[in-house]
């Protein structure tokens, strides 16, 4: 009857969670890929670029949380080591007699990030 099929035509139809989610994204991502931003003004721009930052905030921290390792530390090291050849305190003039020395006898690397 006419009115069977009229009621059919009314009747809200459900979905179940999962479904409604996926529908929800789906609109999200259509509606997000149409963006037109040349067009927004400044005060719409300023809000679509926060979302975007904790966005990405949000991923970047998922990606570290995935790529946490464990720390390797270092075992210590104990027992007697020989004095340096310099002496203690420092003597500057004999640590620049042992750098000639060995800059002479030898190619020595220097690295000069520890200042």
């Amino acid at each position: 009857t006419s009115r069977a099929i009229a009621a059919e035509n009314l009747r809200i139809h459900t979905m179940d969670s999962a479904s409604l989610s996926a529908a929800v994204t789906a609109e999200i991502e259509r509606q997000q890929a149409a963006i037109n931003y040349d067009e927004l003004s400044l005060d719409e721009l300023k809000v679509v670029v926060a979302s975007l930052v904790e966005r990405l905030e949000l991923a970047k921290a998922a990606l570290t949380s995935k790529m946490d390792t464990p720390k390797l530390v270092a075992a210590k090291v104990e027992g007697t080591f020989s004095d340096l050849p310099w002496g203690s305190p420092v003597d500057a003039e004999m640590v620049r007699s042992y750098l000639e020395k060995n800059m002479q006898e030898r190619i020595m690397v220097i690295d000069g990030a520890m200042g």
